[in-house]
């Protein structure tokens, strides 16, 4: 078959299966070109998309619940030069992920751009342990997701009795009912989701402003110099820069997850263009704002 020839029919073919599930010619050609078969709907736009991972990321939130470590290793100081550099490393992942997204926009993600992109002889091994890395890595990010709105429930209960604790039984059932919550979104009300997410990206922005009116209105202040040239070695390490090396555990657990909405790819409007976009800016937003997040939340540890 002629090149002419073989252009005309792939132009068919597209003419052919366009809108059918949602896809744009962009997505028909990318699919086509990675040799996939489109099997979801592209349900997700730009917003929805945005607000996905905007949410899993959820920056600000967790340097509220998780930074405790940090102020024993570290301290004021340490944390926050710790934070930038880590976020400003973190950066260069994020943008080389983005561009590989754009180039293979498939919801296998990392272990399918190995098996694209790393050297023919070690496709297959490297492929297989980045899959498996990644289903690890999901495994425990789901864990210690719903032990912290589990922990969360805990902590809206003691306000109301300090006396109150959950028993281990009881955390591990209230961890399953998150999880059985999660399947049930992600199977039943899957066409719900996009709304969904579009929704909780304002309330994640919104609820950014009046959490951190309430810190700067009604909290006590620290000066510059606490917050920013403050450094502490309290849990007993051998010298200052391990001390913040440990405290960069939970730096990242703040920041991880802008390759997330990879893994929805094959369910977004054109995934090649919105995917790397939302990557890069859910990022530099959520970071933006655990910034300013971390400085409004020193005093409380004072």
């Amino acid at each position: 078959m002629t090149e002419s020839k073989e252009h005309d029919l792939r132009q068919t073919d597209i003419g052919d299966n366009r809108g059918q599930w949602g896809d744009t010619q962009h997505d028909i050609f990318d699919m086509q070109r990675l040799g996939k078969r489109q099997e979801f709907k592209r349900n997700f736009g730009f917003l929805a998309t945005l607000g996905f991972v905007s949410i899993y990321l959820a920056t600000w939130e967790y340097v509220l619940v998780s930074l405790s470590a940090g102020f024993i290793n570290g301290g004021f100081g340490g944390l926050f030069w710790t934070f930038i550099g880590t976020v400003i490393c973190y950066a260069t992942i994020v943008a080389s992920l983005a561009e590989m997204e754009s180039m293979a926009p498939t919801s296998g993600g990392q272990y399918h751009w190995v098996s694209e992109f790393a050297p023919a002889e070690y496709q297959r091994f490297l492929s297989y342990s980045a899959g498996w890395m990644s289903t690890l890595g999901w495994l425990a990010s789901m864990a210690s997701s719903v032990f912290v709105c589990a922990t969360l429930v805990e902590v809206c209960a003691d306000v109301l009795n300090s006396e109150f604790g959950f028993t281990n039984w009881q955390y591990t059932l209230l961890m399953l009912g998150f999880i059985a919550l999660t399947i049930g979104f992600n199977t039943v009300g899957s066409r719900t989701l996009p709304m969904l997410q579009t929704i909780s990206l304002f309330g994640h922005f919104a609820g950014f402003v009046v959490v951190l009116i309430i810190l700067w209105v009604m909290c006590p202040r620290n000066s510059a110099s606490d917050v920013f040239t403050s450094f502490v070695n309290s849990g007993g390490w051998s010298n200052m820069g391990t001390a913040c090396l440990v405290s960069q555990v939970t730096v990242m657990y703040c920041n991880l997850g802008s390759d997330s909405v990879v893994h929805i790819s094959e369910e977004v409007e054109d995934a090649s263009l919105v995917v790397p976009r939302v990557m890069w800016w859910s990022y530099v937003f959520n970071v933006i704002m655990g910034i300013i997040m971390l400085i409004s939340r020193t005093p409380l540890a004072a």
